[in-house]
């Protein structure tokens, strides 16, 4: 099992690397929407990096409370969590769709959404497979 200073220093490492990823991957998009001239990009850019900012900060937040004080739940949680964030990205998405009128813009957010959707769960996917690997290597040295 982690320890309380490895729990936290994955906790900040975390954040850390979840806003170098939405700011990387919000940059390269502002950069697309500029270079090939598409003003309409703006709005889903900023849902998008709204939206995976507060998933990824609460993902943390609770993962951080489960390791603290229920660890025998964590693999409850990282199942629920991307159900959490599925379901939650479908109702933007949906959303989206009903208040827009413009067929093309409801295309290009759902495209949008879908890419910073991606990157996330990867990012998470193979974050927690690292961190969990570790975890049992010091539980096999113990």
């Amino acid at each position: 099992m982690l320890e309380e200073g490895t729990i936290n220093n994955t906790f900040k490492r975390y954040i850390k690397n979840a806003l170098i990823i939405l700011v990387g991957t919000t940059l390269g998009a502002l950069m697309y929407m500029n270079v090939a001239g598409k003003e309409t990009l703006l709005q889903p850019i900023i849902i998008s990096l709204a939206y995976n900012t507060l998933v990824s900060l609460l993902f943390i937040y609770i993962w951080r409370a489960i390791m603290q004080n229920a660890r025998e739940y964590v693999v409850h949680f990282y199942l629920g969590a991307t159900g959490f964030r599925l379901i939650t990205a479908m109702f933007v998405i949906l959303a989206y769709c009903l208040t827009e009128d413009i067929r093309t813009q409801k295309i290009q957010f759902a495209v949008v959404f879908c890419i910073y959707y991606f990157i996330m769960l990867s990012f998470d996917t193979l974050y927690f497979i690292k961190i969990e690997g570790k975890a049992k290597k010091q539980d096999e040295t113990h």
